[in-house]
This record gives structure tokens, C-alpha cells and sequence, in this order.
């Protein structure tokens, strides 16, 4: 399992991104811990992140 903080880094998407594609539905992470909200995600969630959940016409700036 990845923290938010890592899976941001791999898939290149900041983590207030992540939180509004689960709050959309779109991205939900693989477990949500109860007590604390912490997201965490698996490996194979980072293959389905970059193409399918950017905005059409989305450039990364860095």
C-alpha cells in the first residue's frame, strides 16, 4: 500500500487532486483508514491514474 504522499509523487498529481477524484468517484483509493481519513492506494492504481482521470487538453507543467 502507498501513503497519498507517495502515490501523488509516482502518478504526478498533487494530493488535493487525489482527494477531489475520490470525492468525485473517479480515483478511490484502495483503503480509507476510519480513524484518521489517511488514503492509502496499490501499486496497480497508479497504471489506471495518469491518462484516464486527466482533464481533456491537461498539460503538465513541470
Amino acid at each position: 500500500m502507498l501513503s497519498i504522499s507517495e502515490f501523488s509523487e509516482m502518478c504526478h498529481l498533487p494530493p488535493q487532486t487525489l482527494r477531489y477524484y475520490h470525492s468525485e468517484g473517479l480515483l478511490v483509493p484502495a483503503d480509507v483508514d476510519e480513524q484518521t481519513g489517511y488514503r492509502s492506494y496499490l501499486m496497480e492504481q497508479a497504471e489506471t491514474s495518469h491518462a484516464d482521470h486527466r482533464p481533456a487538453g491537461h498539460r503538465d507543467e513541470r
